[in-house]
């Protein structure tokens, strides 16, 4: 009788030891479920600042092509009268410079267009949803959202890292494309 309530004790005391590390094993689950879902959101709101600033950019480079590719200023240019090897000079940095300003403005607008390409980031999946999912007792939720989770956020972090090289590349030539034309600006007021 003595052995038989040691027993039922161990018994009792093993399956109370199981169910603490199936909380244990729920709580972590879900507070990793927090972690990577805040993760998610802020791949999301990356991407979407990116894009943002993509489009700002791409406005800018309009402004810049409209003042380069103005059909007066280059029937000027094409039409004047040098009296002198600096004047040439000078009107031939310009174009010269104008040129170098568009083509960079080219290869910008072509970078900020691309990183606005790469907008397939992958979203949860619907078929979490289904009816398997939510009424099998065999499936936990949490660990296959979990799963879902951890795979979008690997693909979509490659794609962040793809659109924020892209923008900063981008970027690096926008900021040397406006060297370039403070520069031209210089020489146009000499």
């Amino acid at each position: 009788m003595d052995n038989l309530k040691k027993e039922v004790k161990v018994d009792s005391q093993e399956e109370i030891e199981k169910n603490d590390e199936n909380e244990n094993e729920e709580k972590n689950i879900k507070e990793i479920l927090d972690i990577v879902k805040s993760n998610y959101y802020q791949y999301y709101e990356r991407s979407q600042n990116i894009d943002n600033k993509n489009g700002f950019f791409i406005a800018f480079h309009g402004a810049v092509l409209l003042l380069l590719v103005n059909p007066e200023k280059v029937n000027n240019i094409l039409n004047m009268q040098f009296q002198n090897i600096g004047q040439a000079l000078k009107y031939s940095s310009i174009v010269l410079l104008d040129f170098i300003i568009l083509i960079l403005a080219i290869i910008s607008i072509c970078l900020f267009i691309y990183s606005l390409k790469s907008r397939n980031i992958k979203y949860i999946p619907t078929t979490i949803c289904e009816e398997i999912y939510y009424k099998s007792k065999n499936i936990d939720l949490n660990k296959e959202l979990l799963k879902s989770y951890k795979q979008i956020a690997e693909y979509n972090e490659k794609i962040i890292d793809k659109k924020h090289t892209l923008y900063n590349y981008a970027s690096i030539i926008t900021l040397i494309e406006i060297v370039l034309i403070g520069i031209n600006l210089i020489i146009q007021m000499i």
